[in-house]
């Protein structure tokens, strides 16, 4: 799992904060550590006022812009490619694998974006993801859910809260895959609805 926050992880914190959820238990729900989750609502200005999910992931983005322009070394990039061409593995998975042998850190996102590039320029990389396309004899990872619209798709109309009937919902899983709560909430109302 990324060290950062993703865009959906945001809306939960926000959304279990809303609901009276200590830091401790959103932590759990997401699987996360409980500092990463202090870290992130201990940041300056988020005291004084209620967290709120899009500003603060764009905010996080724009302090990470510099470290994604940075290109890792050499050595770095050929275990990547290595790892994608080789073992189908996820840009997490190898983002994570770096860290976890004490590599240089390269963020998910950034592997993404390389990708992307070889793509572009007709490199063969992107045929060996676990998703999208597929080279024959590589399984398709059963994770994924199929025709899926990244958030960061959505109309711009939804991303001004100003009608009713735009709804996120969500499956939150806990610790170690035991239990889970199915969260639908209306982007504008806020009106949350939890079934487990």
């Amino acid at each position: 799992m990324s060290q950062h926050l993703s865009t959906e992880e945001r809306i939960k914190i926000e959304t279990l904060l809303d609901l009276g959820t200590s830091k401790a238990k959103i932590a759990s729900y997401l699987g996360r550590h409980r500092s990463t989750i202090y870290r992130e609502l201990n940041r300056p200005g988020i005291c004084d006022k209620q967290y709120d999910a899009e500003s603060y992931h764009k905010q996080a983005r724009q302090n990470m812009g510099r470290q994604l322009e940075i290109a890792p070394s050499e050595e770095i990039i050929l275990l990547i490619n290595k790892k994608i061409l080789d073992d189908q593995w996820s840009p997490e998975q190898i983002s994570n694998w770096l860290k976890l042998h004490d590599y240089e850190t390269v963020s998910h996102t950034w592997i993404y974006q390389y990708i992307a590039r070889d793509k572009k320029d007709g490199g063969e990389l992107h045929n060996h993801m676990r998703h999208g396309n597929y080279s024959k004899g590589h399984k398709e990872y059963k994770g994924m859910i199929n025709n899926r619209i990244s958030i960061e798709a959505r109309p711009s109309i939804v991303n001004k809260r100003e009608r009713l009937g735009d709804y996120e919902i969500d499956l939150i899983v806990g610790s170690k895959n035991k239990g889970a709560i199915l969260s639908v909430i209306d982007r504008h109302s806020r009106e949350c609805i939890l079934e487990n």
